[in-house]
């Protein structure tokens, strides 16, 4: 069992360990706020499809690029995450506060798209300074055929 909040959804459900165990997706007020989650097995089969899909789209950019997500984490004040976006990616206030609550809405907010190497490197910061992120390859968009 595990209490999801509102503004989790799309954020990591963690064990105990700290192990991701799956992603919240919603809360069910009508069910005594009953949270969902799609499990770790199952998102997994969804990027292996996703990044399948993405190789055989003829993108020229695929797998050069990187976003960096940030992720709704109950033990960092606003504060903090503010000051850290600030540092890493020289963000004014108003820009940390728009990333900040996008990720408390949804449970994660884009922060930025950069070469693979420079995401990666900026995931790692924030990972050192205990923010809750990860770097994806950037997926192409589907062109207007598609």
């Amino acid at each position: 069992d595990a209490l999801v909040s509102p503004g989790m959804s799309g954020g990591p459900l963690l064990s105990a360990q700290g192990e991701v165990m799956g992603v919240n997706t919603f809360i069910r007020s009508d069910m005594q706020g009953m949270g969902f989650c799609l499990a770790i097995n199952r998102v997994r089969d969804i990027l292996s499809l996703l990044r399948a899909q993405s190789r055989h789209s003829g993108a020229e950019h695929a797998g050069t690029q990187g976003d960096v997500w940030l992720y709704n984490d109950r033990f960092n004040t606003k504060q903090r995450v503010a000051a850290m976006l600030a540092q890493i990616f020289e963000m004014g206030p108003e820009e940390s506060e728009r990333v900040m609550m996008e990720a408390h809405r949804s449970g994660r907010a884009l922060v930025g798209t950069w070469n693979k190497e420079d995401a990666e490197a900026y995931a790692k910061q924030l990972a050192e300074a205990d923010i809750l992120a990860e770097c994806t390859p950037t997926l192409p968009m589907a062109s207007d055929g598609d």
